[in-house]
C-alpha cells in the first residue's frame, strides 16, 4: 500500500512537472519574449531593413531603406540653410546624445555641417552607415569615427560570424551550440531557448564578460577588430576622405583601474590600414578632479568634450604644419 501511494505520488509529480513544462512551451510560442527574438532566425517575427554582409554580418538593403529608417534626422541635415561643409561623424552616445562631441562640434564650427544621426548603432553598423553614405555621394571634408571600449561589448558577446539576417530583413543572431544532445532540445522547445538565452550561454564567446573589456582581448574580437579595420582602410582609399579614429578611454582607465591593450592593438590596426588614429589616454592623466570630466550618468562633461575636441583639432593641425586649425 505505501508503495502504491509513494508510486501515485511520484507519477502525480511527473504529470504535474511536465503539465508545467508544456505550458511554458505553449506560453512561450504564443507570446514570443523579446529577448528571445533575436534568436529564432527566420522565426522570428522581428522586421528591418538589412541584408547580410560577408565582412560586417549586415549592411542595409538599400539607401532608400536607409533614408527611410533616418528621414526626420536626414531632412534636418539636408535643409537648405545647412553649411555645404560637412564632417561625417560616427560612434555611440559620447557622439550622438544631446551636448555630446557631435553637438558641440557645431557650435565650434557654424560653418560646418557635423553630420551625425542622433542614433545609437553597434559599431559594424557604424561603419556599414559610412560605406552606405560615401557610396550614394556624401562628400565630407573629414569623417571622424569614435570608439569607446563600451562599443565592443556587443561584439565581444555576438562576434561578426554569429550575425546572421533572416528574410524579414531583421538582424538575428546564431546562438552558441549546448552539448550534445542538450542541443537538440534547444532546437526543438522555445522554452529551453529561452532559458538557454536568459542563463546568458547563448553569446558567441561565452568567457567574454563586459568587465574584461578593457584588460583581455578574446581572439574572436581582435579578429573582428582586424576586419572592421580593414574595411574601414578600404572605404577610406576608395573615396579618397580623410579618416580619423578617436579612440575615447572609458572610465576605469581614466581612474587607473584598467590598462589599455584595447587601444593598444586598435592603434595598431589603424598603422596597418594607414589610418589616422587619434587616442585620447593621456588626455585626462592630469586632471585632478576626474569627477567634474563625468555627468551623473558617466557620459563626458562639457568640460571634457572641449578638451577632447581641442585635442583632436591641435592632432590635425600638427598634421597640416603652417595651417590654421579648422
Amino acid at each position: 500500500m505505501i508503495r502504491q501511494l509513494r508510486l501515485r505520488f511520484l507519477l502525480g509529480l511527473l504529470a504535474g512537472f511536465a503539465g508545467a513544462l508544456l505550458l511554458g512551451e505553449l506560453i512561450t510560442r504564443l507570446r514570443l519574449p523579446e529577448d528571445l527574438q533575436p534568436f529564432l532566425g527566420e522565426a522570428s517575427p522581428l522586421t528591418g531593413v538589412y541584408r547580410p554582409d560577408p565582412e560586417l554580418g549586415a549592411d542595409y538593403r538599400s539607401v532608400e531603406d536607409f533614408r527611410e529608417k533616418y528621414r526626420d534626422r536626414l531632412r534636418e541635415l539636408e535643409e537648405p540653410n545647412r553649411p555645404q561643409r560637412t564632417w561625417a561623424w560616427f560612434g555611440n552616445s559620447f557622439v550622438q546624445a544631446q551636448g555630446m562631441l557631435g553637438d558641440m562640434a557645431q557650435t565650434n564650427h557654424p560653418d560646418i555641417r557635423m553630420f551625425y544621426l542622433r542614433h545609437n548603432s553597434e559599431l559594424p553598423m557604424h561603419i556599414a552607415q559610412l560605406r552606405l553614405l560615401l557610396d550614394s555621394g556624401l562628400r565630407p571634408e573629414r569623417v571622424i569615427m569614435v570608439i569607446l571600449p563600451v562599443d565592443l561589448i556587443p561584439l565581444g558577446k555576438q562576434p561578426l560570424n554569429t550575425i546572421t539576417v533572416n528574410s524579414h530583413g531583421a538582424i538575428t543572431y546564431r546562438w552558441r551550440p549546448a552539448p550534445a544532445p542538450f542541443d537538440a532540445v534547444l532546437h526543438s522547445s522555445r522554452l529551453a531557448l529561452l532559458g538557454w538565452v536568459r542563463s546568458g550561454r547563448q553569446t558567441g564567446y561565452l568567457p567574454f564578460q563586459p568587465r574584461s573589456r578593457s584588460d583581455e582581448l578574446p581572439s574572436s574580437l581582435t579578429q573582428d577588430l582586424a576586419t572592421i579595420f580593414q574595411v574601414v582602410g578600404r572605404i577610406s582609399r576608395k573615396h579618397d576622405v580623410p579618416l580619423t579614429v578617436v579612440l575615447l578611454p572609458n572610465r576605469e582607465q581614466i581612474f587607473g583601474k584598467a590598462g589599455y591593450p584595447l587601444q593598444d592593438f586598435e592603434r595598431e590596426r589603424c598603422r596597418a590600414e594607414g589610418i589616422d588614429c587619434f587616442d585620447a589616454r593621456d588626455l585626462f592623466v592630469n586632471e585632478r578632479d576626474k569627477l567634474s570630466l563625468f555627468l551623473p550618468d558617466w557620459h563626458f562633461t562639457d568640460k571634457a568634450n572641449r578638451m577632447i575636441l581641442d585635442a583632436l583639432y591641435s592632432h590635425w593641425q600638427q598634421q597640416t604644419t603652417g595651417k590654421s586649425t579648422p
